[in-house]
C-alpha cells in the first residue's frame, strides 16, 4: 500500500470507529497486509498461532477500546514479522521467559514504529486503555521479588524507550519497591544492563540480555551469601573475643582475692594488694587490666578495631538500603520464581483477555482473502475478448447511467427565469446578476470492482460469468473517469485471483480470463478484499459488482460486508448467473447469457438511480 492509497483509505474510514465497529475488518486487513499476517475477524476470543491473528467481533461504542484492539493487532503483527520464535523458545526458566517477553515486546514495537510510524498511536492506545480502565496494578515492596523486578523493567523501559507517559506513575512505584527490596549491587548492575536496551536488534539479543540479567542476579546472590557468611563469622569472632575477655577478667578477679583458709595467704594478699617496693611495676599491673577493659570498650564502639562494626556497615551498604541481610533471600526468591509469580509482564496479553470478554458470541468469522497469481492462456483469453467485444459496445450506454453521478449545481447568471431572493436588493440597485440557473454537472469519476465466482458450483455457468464480466469491464473502461478492476474467487482456500488490476486494460489482462473453476464459495472474504481495494482508491463514487450463482459458504459474512460497504459509500450489486441473488444483494439482476446484459443493465440503472 503506497502513501496515496493509505491516505485514501484513512479518508474513507474517517469517523467509522465512532459510529460502529464496521471499520474493524478493513483496518485489521490493512495492518495484516502491511505486516504480512493473515487476520480473521470473528469468533469468541483473541488469539494468534504465529501466522494468523484472530480477533472477535466487538460491537462497542468505546473508540478507545477499538484503538487498543488495533494496537493489539500491530503488536502481534510485529511479533510475527520481527520475532525469531526459535530464539524465543530457548528461554529456560520462568524468570528468563518473563524478562525476554518484556525486552522483545519493547524491541519489536520499536521496530514496528520505525517501519510504520502511524502505528505508534495505536500501540500506545493499549497502555492508555489499560490504565484508564484500572487494569494495571501498582508495584509494592510486599510483592514477590520476581514481580517487583518484572514491573520495574517493564514500566521503566516502556516510559524511556516508547515514551508511554501514562505509565510514569507505575514506573515510579516499581522503582520505589525495587529500591526497597533488592540489594544495592543488583540495582546498580541492572541499571548498567538496561542502559544497553537500545542496542538490541534481534530476539536473540533480547534473549542474551535476559540471560545476562539472570546471571547477574545469581552472581549477586553468591556475593550476598558470601557477605552473610562473613558477617556471621565476624559476629562469631566478636562473640568469642568477648567470651575470652570476660573469662580473663573473671580469672584476674579470682587471683586478687585472699584465701580465707591461710594466714600466710592473707598476708601475702595484703602485700600484693599494696604492691612491692622491689617491683616498680606493681601498680602498673592494675593499669594494664584497666587498659584491656578500655580496649574492649573501644572495640565495641568500632573506633579501635578495623575489622569491627565498621566493616559490617560497609557490607550492609553493598547489600542495599532495604534488603539488609535478606538480600540473598530476595535474589533467591526471584531466581526460583514460577510463572505465576511474575505478575503482568505482557500488556498485550492483558488486553487480549479483555477483548475475549467483550467479544460477541455466535458471530461467524470473517477474514480478508489473500492474493494468488494466475498467468492464464493467451489464446483462450484473446478468443474470449473477440467474442464479447460486440456485446460490450451494446451495453456501454446502459452503463453510463450507472457510473455517472449527476448533481444539480446552482449558478448566478444575468439571464434566467428564477430570481435569487437573496439578491433582490442588488437587482433594485441595478445589478443584473440576480437569476438562478440550475445546471446538471456530470462527474463520472467512479471506481468499480467486479468479483466473479469461480467455485465448483459455477461449473456450468463459468463461461457465461467470464463473458459477462469481461464485457462489463471493456464497456466500463471506455467510459471516461471509470477505474475498473476484476478479480475471481476462490484460489487455494479463501484467496482470490486478480484478473485485471485497476491500472491495466482488459486487452493486456485477457489471458487471465481463461481461468476455470475451483473450490468452494468464500464470498464474504472475497468481498472484504474488494472493499479494501475500493476504499484505497480516490474516486468519489465506488461500485462493487459480484457475479455469482448466489451460493456462498456462509451468508452472514456476505450480509455484513454489504452492510459495511454501504456505510463506507460503496454500492454493492449482485448479478446472478441463471439464478436470482436478490436474497443477498438489495440491488440485483439475473442473466442467462451475456446477450441479456443490455436489457438487465437498463433495469439495474433504474434501481440505483
Amino acid at each position: 500500500m503506497n502513501k496515496s492509497e493509505a491516505r485514501n483509505l484513512a479518508q474513507t474510514l474517517r469517523g467509522k470507529t465512532k459510529a460502529s465497529v464496521g471499520a474493524l475488518p478493513l483496518i485489521a486487513a490493512m495492518i495484516g497486509q502491511q505486516t504480512g499476517v493473515e487476520v480473521i475477524v470473528g469468533g469468541t476470543k483473541a488469539s494468534t498461532n504465529g501466522k494468523r491473528i484472530c480477533l472477535p467481533w466487538v460491537d462497542s461504542p468505546d473508540e478507545a477500546f477499538l484503538n487498543a484492539m488495533f494496537g493489539y493487532l500491530w503488536h502481534e503483527g510485529g511479533h510475527i514479522k520481527f520475532t525469531d520464535f526459535e530464539a524465543w523458545d530457548q528461554a529456560a526458566t520462568p524468570l528468563e521467559r518473563g524478562l525476554l517477553n518484556v525486552l522483545e515486546d519493547i524491541r519489536e514495537e520499536k521496530e514496528v514504529i520505525r517501519t510504520w510510524p502511524g502505528a505508534a498511536g495505536r500501540l500506545y492506545a493499549v497502555s492508555q486503555w489499560l490504565v484508564a480502565n484500572k487494569k494495571l496494578k501498582m508495584a509494592s515492596k510486599d510483592d514477590h521479588p520476581a514481580e517487583i523486578l518484572g514491573q520495574h523493567v517493564l514500566n521503566r523501559l516502556r516510559v524511556s524507550e516508547l515514551d508511554e507517559q501514562c505509565l510514569v506513575e507505575f514506573a515510579d512505584a516499581a522503582e520505589t519497591a525495587f529500591q526497597a527490596v533488592f540489594p544495592r549491587g543488583a540495582r546498580l548492575r541492572l541499571d548498567a544492563l538496561l542502559s544497553e536496551v537500545d542496542e538490541l536488534t534481534s530476539t536473540a539479543d533480547c534473549l542474551g540480555m535476559a540471560r545476562n540479567i539472570v546471571a547477574m542476579l545469581k552472581d549477586e546472590q553468591e556475593k550476598e551469601e558470601q557477605r552473610e557468611r562473613e558477617r556471621e563469622q565476624r559476629q562469631q569472632d566478636q562473640q568469642d573475643q568477648q567470651d575470652q575477655q570476660d573469662q580473663q577478667q573473671q580469672d584476674g578477679g579470682d587471683a586478687g582475692q585472699p584465701d580465707a583458709g591461710s594466714d600466710d595467704a592473707g598476708s601475702d594478699g595484703s602485700d600484693a594488694g599494696q604492691g612491692s617496693q622491689d617491683d616498680p611495676n606493681g601498680d602498673d599491673a592494675g593499669k594494664d587490666d584497666k587498659g584491656a577493659a578500655d580496649g574492649h570498650a573501644a572495640g565495641q564502639d568500632g573506633k579501635a578495631d578495623p575489622d569491627g562494626s565498621d566493616a559490617g556497615q560497609d557490607v550492609g551498604d553493598a547489600s542495599g538500603d532495604g534488603a539488609g541481610s535478606d538480600g540473598a533471600k530476595v535474589l533467591a526468591a526471584a531466581l526460583k520464581a514460577g510463572a505465576g509469580d511474575l505478575g503482568q509482564t505482557d500488556l498485550a496479553s492483558l488486553l487480549k483477555s479483555e477483548i475475549g470478554e467483550q467479544g460477541e458470541r455466535g458471530v461467524v468469522s470473517t477474514g480478508i482473502a489473500g492474493e494468488q497469481k494466475f498467468t492464464g492462456d493467451p489464446a483462450l483469453g484473446k478468443a474470449r475478448l473477440e467474442r464479447v467485444r460486440a456485446a460490450s459496445g451494446q451495453i456501454r450506454q446502459r452503463l453510463v447511467g450507472l457510473v455517472q453521478s449527476k448533481r444539480m449545481e446552482a449558478t448566478i447568471s444575468r439571464r434566467g427565469r428564477s430570481i435569487d431572493s437573496r439578491r433582490m436588493v442588488r437587482a433594485v440597485q441595478g445589478d443584473p446578476k440576480c437569476f438562478v440557473r440550475k445546471e446538471e454537472d456530470e462527474n463520472p469519476n467512479t471506481a468499480i470492482h467486479l468479483l466473479v465466482d469461480r467455485s465448483v458450483s459455477m461449473r456450468d455457468r463459468i463461461s457465461t460469468a467470464l463473458d459477462a464480466t469481461m464485457a462489463l469491464a471493456i464497456a466500463l473502461e471506455r467510459i471516461e473517469g471509470c477505474n475498473v478492476g476484476v478479480t475471481a474467487f476462490p484460489a487455494f482456500g479463501t484467496n482470490v485471483v486478480p484478473l485485471k488490476k485497476h491500472e491495466e486494460t482488459v486487452a493486456a489482462a485477457s489471458a487471465r480470463f481463461s481461468i476455470g473453476v475451483e473450490g468452494t464459495t468464500p464470498m464474504g472474504e472475497a468481498m472484504w478484499w474488494a472493499i479494501l481495494r475500493l476504499a484505497r482508491l480516490s474516486e468519489p463514487k465506488k461500485l462493487l459488482i459480484v457475479v455469482t450463482d448466489g451460493q456462498p459458504n456462509e451468508t452472514s459474512p456476505v450480509l455484513l460486508a454489504i452492510k459495511e460497504a454501504n456505510s463506507l459509500g460503496i454500492t454493492t450489486i449482485g448479478i446472478g448467473i441463471g439464478v436470482r441473488v436478490d436474497r443477498l444483494f438489495p440491488v440485483a439482476i439475473t442473466i442467462n447469457d451475456v446477450s441479456e446484459l443490455k436489457g438487465q443493465l437498463f433495469k439495474l440503472a433504474h434501481q440505483i438511480l
